[in-house]
């Protein structure tokens, strides 16, 4: 959309939509729509009207500005003409209130307030957000009251509601747009919930309230940066972890004497109603609700009130998040390496149940020797069963303690870390405060361990794309883990495998990118740490459903036993008939040029190199071997 106010006029292209009653639409639109037909007509402006049953419907008028303003004149002058009409027929007293909702968005205040035509203006705002008007004691509504010429009176709120209204009896007809255009960007950039009553009544800005670190700042945090540093978008996944943390700290409080047991039971309590929310998906996150920790420290205000505050005594943001991080990590890789276990059994089972299966061996694409299909299996299996083994390694560093740690210099309350350890069956607690809160080498070995893991399922995904085309034969995946060609109808696309595939970059640049992040770093606590929560999150995501899609398709996988057969050949067994001559007492080097001369005579001359080739054994076997060829 084009808005904007240009010297001399306006002139410019504008879109706004006004929400009414669904009734006072049907006066708009006007018997078989001619009163809508009529307005578009005259006003030359595109106008659309929601369809519905709604009890409020969205009209939407597009065009030249001058256009607009005559078309939204045109619908006021329809909606006073059928309340006249409603009073002539004695109907008013039981009519609703004619109710029109102008909406636009921010960066066009000063286009729409040419709209306003009357002489006075109620504007609704949340309470928690008058005091962004009133200023300190009132110094900011006299400034606008000034500057505009407007007499703008602030309502008491209605009983029951958190809006008030600041009615504004105006005296001139500019007096709208002055003084809207003053207040509207004042509400844009404070959050609600940011104000706090002073002492002479008026409202005064806290604009940092409801931030863990507020009370440092004054003035409004500008809503970009909001949700620039805002991470609960994301970290909202450790609200099980967080509150687990915080409930074995309040118990850590309690035993360190700064709660008593009652106070402790009345944390427990609202903690675990909390979660429970959040179990049931019933968790209001807020505006100021920048990370997990804040949400859940102001819902647990919100229960049980100030005795939550307590719950952070000698506890920092710092130890609080990588201990969350840690417990989070611990189960997910408890969680990754049973996927792992059931891929590698679905892989030993049917190396097990075809191991009579034989098909090429490939080295550098080329055919080698024969192997078995089973061979072929568990060469993979074995590699995956080394990340097992580094997963468990990874999952034993992240389960050491940080809590405790402070925010670089300890806890210096007497808060018992051995108890908080035992509470969160950790098996060791960190032995430095300023190493514990900042380093994440634990993060990056889970994210190396990844992306090793992804490269040897990578791998396997490589092979059986070759081995499932036309040209090679030896597989089918299952329709189950395919897809096909928009075009095409004939193809069968193996999307399984080549997404396993594709992923692998993806694990490798969240593995780089923190690596590149942490290098840089100063000691102790940065912000930067923040990334590596989502690089964790979308991680473990993005290995959890490789690991199932590899499982299923191996699983279902379909081999052509006969295709197999087929692509051996005589010549593959070159090796094996060598090591049959060493075993009669040469030595390796003499067999292995005896057979890569007869080999290259035989493709010179296009002949088939089979041991039943009475020449292939007198030219190979007998200069080799003075026992003869009987039994080659």
């Amino acid at each position: 959309m084009d808005t904007g106010v240009i010297e001399g006029g306006l002139n410019v292209t504008l879109t706004i939509r006004l929400l009414m009653h669904g009734k006072e639409v049907g006066s708009i639109i006007g018997k078989k729509g001619e009163s809508v037909k009529k307005m578009r007509e005259d006003s030359g402006v595109r106008i659309n009207i929601s369809e519905g049953n709604c009890p409020e419907r969205i009209i939407t008028l597009a065009g030249p500005t001058n256009a607009i303003f005559k078309a939204f004149a045109m619908i006021t002058d329809k909606l006073e003409e059928d309340i006249s009409s409603s009073m002539t027929n004695s109907t008013a007293a039981s009519r609703s209130p004619v109710t029109l909702r102008l909406v636009v968005p921010a960066n066009s205040v000063q286009v729409w307030m040419h709209l306003l035509k009357t002489t006075s203006h109620e504007l609704t705002i949340p309470n928690d957000l008058i005091g962004c008007i009133t200023g300190h004691q009132g110094a900011k509504i006299n400034e606008i009251c000034q500057m505009s010429g407007a007499q703008i009176k602030i309502a008491n709120p209605v009983e029951g509601s958190t809006d008030r209204n600041p009615a504004s009896s105006l005296t001139e007809l500019t007096s709208p747009a002055q003084s809207l255009a003053r207040i509207y960007p004042r509400v844009a950039r404070s959050p609600p919930g940011t104000s706090t009553e002073d002492d002479a009544g008026f409202t005064a800005p806290n604009f940092r309230s409801g931030k863990l670190w507020g009370g440092r700042f004054v003035g409004a945090v500008d809503p970009i940066m909001e949700r620039f540093n805002a991470s609960i978008t994301y970290d909202r996944q450790l609200w099980e972890v967080d509150v687990q943390g915080s409930k074995a700290y309040s118990r850590g409080l309690e035993k360190a004497g700064l709660l008593t047991r009652a106070e402790m039971d009345q944390i427990l309590q609202g903690l675990d109603q909390v979660a429970e929310e959040w179990a049931r998906g019933a968790f209001k996150l807020h505006p100021s609700d920048e990370d997990i920790h804040t949400a859940n420290e102001r819902r647990l205000k919100e229960l049980i009130g100030d005795v939550a505050g307590k719950l952070h005594t000698g506890r920092s943001r710092n130890d609080q998040v990588v201990t969350d991080l840690r417990l989070w990590m611990r189960q997910s890789c408890t969680t990754l390496a049973g996927l792992l276990w059931e891929l590698i059994r679905a892989m030993v089972d049917r190396a097990e149940a075809e191991r009579d299966v034989l098909f090429p061996g490939y080295t550098h694409l080329q055919r080698a020797q024969p192997i078995r299909w089973s061979h072929w299996i568990l060469s993979h299996a074995v590699a995956l069963t080394r990340d097992s083994e580094r997963l468990l390694e990874v999952q034993n560093r992240i389960n050491v303690l940080p809590l405790g740690s402070g925010a670089i210099a300890g806890n210096p309350l007497g808060v018992d870390r051995e108890l908080l350890r035992a509470e969160l069956n950790f098996r060791a607690i960190t032995l430095n405060s300023m190493d514990a809160t900042s380093e994440r080498d634990f993060v990056v070995e889970f994210l190396f361990w990844a992306s090793l893991c992804v490269t040897h399922l990578s791998r396997m995904a490589e092979d059986l794309i070759l081995y499932g085309t036309k040209e090679f034969g030896f597989v089918q995946l299952s329709d189950a883990y395919s897809t096909g060609s928009s075009l095409m109808p004939q193809k069968k696309n193996p999307d399984s495998l080549e997404l396993i595939r594709s992923k692998a970059g993806r694990v490798f640049g969240r593995c780089a990118g923190l690596l590149m992040t942490l290098k840089g770093l100063p000691s102790t606590y940065n912000k930067d740490l923040q990334e590596d929560k989502e690089a964790v999150f979308e991680v473990c995501d993005t290995m959890s459903a490789v690991l199932q899609v590899a499982t299923g398709a191996i699983s279902t996988l379909q081999i052509h036993r006969e295709n197999m057969a087929r692509a051996l050949s005589p010549d593959m067994l070159a090796t094996d008939l060598a090591y049959y001559l060493v075993r009669k007492g040469a030595l390796i080097r003499g067999p292995l040029g005896q057979v890569g001369g007869v080999k290259c005579s035989f493709i010179r001359d296009r002949r088939e190199i089979s041991l039943a080739n009475t020449d292939v054994r007198v030219r190979i076997v007998k200069p080799c071997s003075s026992e003869g060829y009987g039994d080659v």
